[in-house]
């Protein structure tokens, strides 16, 4: 099995991977509706790790991660709409 690890999988067609050389992406965030391969979003795998766990400790850095993200986004967009 061939797998390829991204931040989105959106990130995929960006990078210009072969889609005939891999069956599976990896990601944080799954954000390719269309995408044709199996998706692993950690995301939601993390998050649902956090609710079963009931540990504080985890459930703060999926907060940090959360925020870290979304900061990213935001700097993203404030690029784009600078160009």
């Amino acid at each position: 099995m061939n797998a390829e690890l991204e931040l989105e999988s959106r990130n995929f067609l960006s990078h210009k991977h072969d889609i005939k050389k891999c069956d599976l992406i990896i990601c944080w965030k799954h954000n390719w509706k269309e995408c044709p391969l199996e998706v692993i979003e950690l995301r939601k795998v993390f998050h649902r790790l956090i609710g079963a766990s009931g540990n504080r400790e985890i459930r703060e850095i999926a907060v940090i991660a959360d925020i870290a993200r979304d900061r990213r986004d935001r700097k993203s967009k404030s690029r784009s709409t600078a160009d």
